[in-house]
Order: C-alpha cells, then structure tokens, then sequence
C-alpha cells in the first residue's frame, strides 16, 4: 500500500509541474488546442490506474510514451471514422430507383460491345476469366498459351473494359 501511495505522490507531484509542458507537446503534434488537455488527463489517468511500478528516472519517458500511445490511438479511430463516414455518405446518396440501376442484359450488352474493341485472343482470354471463372494458370491450360503471355492479354483487357465501362459507373 505504501509504494502505490508513493507512486501516486509521484505522479501527482510530476502533474502539477509538468502538466503545461505536456499540453504543448500534445498541441503541437495534434495542430489544434481543443484536446490537448483532455489527452493530457488521460495519460495521467492511466498512470495513476497502471500497476506499474513508477520511480522518478522513468517517469518522463513514462509520461511521454503514453502520450504517444494515445495520439496514435485517436489517429487510428479518426482514420476508422472517416472510412465509415465515406461508405455510409456513399450509401446515402445511392439512390435505388429503377432509373439508377441498369439490368443484366444491359450490363452484358455492355460488355459485349467492350470486348468487340479487343484483340480476338484478348477477347478469348476475358471471356475465359469473366464468364467461366477461371484463374490464369487454368486458361494457361485450356488455350495451351504461356502464363505471362496470358497475364499481359488479361491485363490489357481488364484496362481496356474498365476505361469502356466507366460511364457506366457514374
């Protein structure tokens, strides 16, 4: 009981005198004041609640390393939001009127009228991976056609068919 109680001196002692020093580090790496001296508070209330033992030589690095670990954390989340912000934004706006969405028979004729713009063998090969499922080395084996040769006709393909069916998208 007596080093818990002594610990929290410590860092008690060690808040009241370096707690300004602390916010400015905060501020400074999060460019804004507005949660500086929450995130301050924070680093101190887990200290205070670890079951560590603190001494003075390490609390410096203590103090500054949480700090670090909380930053880190509230980029992460921040980062994590703004992703679902953008998915539920892009839900929101997708409107599900039959105007909006195009039927299977469109979308085919669609890339029908794409895969007339290829090479007859690129052509082949897009057919092959689309419409059947096949993966490379399978269309490798069933047109009797090298790998790489077969990965640069499907290349060429896949770009050609997205830069034709762009329009479509939007």
């Amino acid at each position: 009981m007596q080093k818990e109680s002594s610990s929290h001196e410590l860092i008690a002692d060690y808040y009241s005198q370096h707690f300004d020093e602390l916010c400015g580090y905060i501020r400074r790496r999060l460019r804004n004041d507005f949660c500086s001296e929450d995130i301050a508070q924070d680093v101190f209330m887990r200290l205070l609640a670890a079951d560590k033992l603190i001494i003075p030589a390490t609390l410096p690095a203590l103090v500054y390393k949480t700090a670090n670990h909380l930053l880190i954390d509230r980029q992460r989340r921040f980062h994590h939001r703004c992703q679902y912000e953008k998915v539920s934004r892009w839900e929101k706006d997708w409107s599900y009127s039959g105007e909006s969405v195009y039927s299977t028979q469109e979308i085919i004729e669609w890339m029908e009228r794409g895969m007339a713009r290829l090479t007859a063998s690129e052509s082949h090969v897009y057919r092959i991976h689309i419409f059947d499922g096949m993966k490379v080395s399978d269309i490798c084996k069933v047109t009797q056609i090298k790998y790489k040769s077969v990965e640069a006709k499907l290349g060429k393909a896949r770009k050609e068919m997205r830069r034709f069916l762009r329009p479509l998208a939007v």
